[in-house]
């Protein structure tokens, strides 16, 4: 027996010694604010709900949010070296992309495209994007959510006869080790989506958090959960092939069931397979989770008894529609060994983004509401656990959603939510920064008004790391230390910081959020008595720069 548990642990640590050797990179990219087109609204969402999940995965990640051609170029050619020998090399694009004579473009953010010719010198390559990748040893991966429909194609003069402008994207066929994926498949277009995500970055991203599903099922699953959404407007296509070595992006966790281990079972689902009747179920659930009538969740609980929303159905149910036995009973005192207190309870994604925003209202940092349970949600809610005396962990039980209901009601969630909008709406309409920054005039002001802070918006500042003031020159293998402000409201701001530790290492990013907590200050944040060319962050200097514009 003692040999068997010491071959056994010799094992495990051999395993996560390879796992620890084993190197994934990822770059995405989302580009929304274009210059010389209506703005797409959900790229820089999806980017940093990507970026976010990919590094929670274990990836070394670099997000570009709104990128020119220079600094495309600039990212793919530093994500060529880093990619040398790594496990999995991903790049996620999203944005605009076009065909011109049947080779496909993503779109930076400065690009004009008066005419055809102008496609060469002011757009990208999509054969440049998977050279990007050719470094990946088991993935070569470019994921396109590119297909949305084009602005520029309507105002571009043709001048050569002979070549063609596409709707959509052509088809497009690696060679080796290498897939390219589309968000909708050649010749057709891709939806931006009405909430927070296109529909294919939220079926990209609910796919992502499944453990075991193999790369095939994997992207069979997002086509399934896309079509379902879009009522099948919109169908994502894969092109390329593997070896018959498995690939996961979430390798699924010794001892527990391969997914989709509740794949729900419809009664006319005979020869339907478990993806697809995943999907099926997602796209149902979505339609009625924010529903206010039981028999929707009637219906529910009839089409799928073995539904991965099942237990949260009932508890909708019998909130809507009392007597009906099915209501959660309050939690009984139990041993911390007890089942119930020490498992997750499954959330939607808008039941993460309530349990995010209650944490935050009650000063606990969960970070984004972006209904994604990551690093940083755990961590808030281990503080509530403790400030509560809720010996839980980071576990989110029903306990832990019940208590946070009753002290943060659904009308104060929804003037937390609103407050929220209008920041966003009133950053959304500040002016966009398009030159050097600006001088600081030399008004001081001790206290400047809340619609100042607008100015911050959008805007990136930098610092070196020896101290050295950037002034917007191209550092991209030196090390350094840039924060872009999200969003910023009187009380509130979000924003991303981005490091390089030093000569050829990758860049990391990480987004923060942070109440107001002085007249210019944000937490570790404080800004300028005099205008938004400036700001400190843990005592340290940033100045507007626009190398991460």
């Amino acid at each position: 027996m003692l040999l068997f548990v010491r071959t056994l642990a010799l094992f495990l640590l051999l395993g996560l010694g390879s796992q620890a050797d084993a190197r994934r990179v990822a770059l995405v990219i989302g580009n929304g604010a274009y210059e010389h087109a209506a703005p797409l609204t959900n790229p820089a969402n999806d980017a940093a709900d990507l970026a976010a999940a990919f590094d929670r995965l274990g990836y070394e990640v670099e997000m570009l949010e709104n990128a020119t051609r220079a600094q495309l170029l600039d990212a793919l050619r530093g994500f060529r070296r880093r990619s040398l020998g790594a496990e999995h090399a991903v790049i996620y694009y999203a944005g605009h992309g076009l065909e011109i004579g049947r080779q496909n473009y993503v779109v930076p953010v400065d690009a004009e495209l008066k005419q055809d010719i102008d496609i060469e010198y002011e757009a990208v390559p999509l054969s440049l994007l998977v050279a990007a990748t050719s470094g990946g040893k088991d993935l070569q991966l470019v994921v396109l959510d590119a297909c949305r429909d084009n602005p520029f194609l309507n105002t571009m003069t043709r001048t050569l006869g002979t070549r063609t402008i596409g709707r959509g994207l052509a088809v497009y066929e690696p060679e080796g080790n290498s897939l390219v994926a589309y968000s909708a498949r050649e010749g057709t277009v891709a939806l931006d989506g009405e909430g927070q995500n296109s529909p294919y970055a939220l079926a990209f991203l609910d796919a992502l958090a499944r453990p075991g599903l193999e790369i095939g099922p994997f992207f069979r699953q997002v086509r399934d959960a896309v079509i379902a959404q879009t009522s099948g407007q919109q169908e994502p296509f894969l092109y390329g092939s593997l070896s018959a070595e498995p690939v996961f992006f979430k390798p699924q966790t010794p001892g527990l069931p391969p997914t989709p281990a509740s794949a729900p079972r419809a009664p006319q689902g005979e020869g339907v397979s478990p993806d697809t009747l995943l999907a099926i179920d997602l796209a149902f659930w979505q339609s009625i989770e924010d529903s206010t009538t039981a028999s929707d969740f009637e219906d529910y609980i009839a089409r799928f008894p073995n539904g991965q929303f099942l237990s949260l159905a009932k508890r909708r149910l019998a909130a809507l529609k009392p007597g009906t036995g099915s209501a959660v009973k309050p939690p009984t005192a139990q041993p911390e060994t007890a089942g119930p207190l020490n498992e997750d309870v499954k959330l939607s994604r808008n039941a993460a983004r309530d349990l995010q925003a209650r944490l935050n209202i009650l000063g606990f940092n969960a970070g984004a509401e972006d209904g994604l349970i990551g690093r940083k949600t755990r961590a808030a809610v281990v503080s509530y656990g403790a400030a509560r005396g809720l010996e839980m962990g980071d576990t989110i039980n029903q306990a832990l959603l019940d208590k946070l209901a009753s002290e943060v009601s659904a009308a104060r969630l929804a003037s937390h939510r609103e407050a929220n909008r209008a920041a966003r709406a009133k950053a959304a309409s500040a002016p966009q920064v398009t030159s050097k920054p600006s001088r600081p005039t030399t008004t001081q002001t001790s206290t400047p008004p809340a619609s100042s802070f607008a100015g911050y918006a959008g805007r990136s500042y930098c610092r070196s790391k020896g101290g050295q003031v950037l002034n917007g020159r191209n550092l991209s293998d030196r090390p350094i230390w840039c924060i872009t402000v999200l969003s910023i409201s009187a009380t509130s701001i979000r924003y991303r910081m981005t490091q390089r530790q030093g000569y050829g290492q990758p860049t990391n990013t990480s987004v923060f959020s942070f109440a107001k907590s002085g007249a210019r200050s944000f937490g570790p944040v404080r800004l300028a008595a005099n205008g938004s060319g400036s700001l400190t962050a843990n005592g340290a200097a940033y100045v507007a720069s626009r190398i991460y514009k």
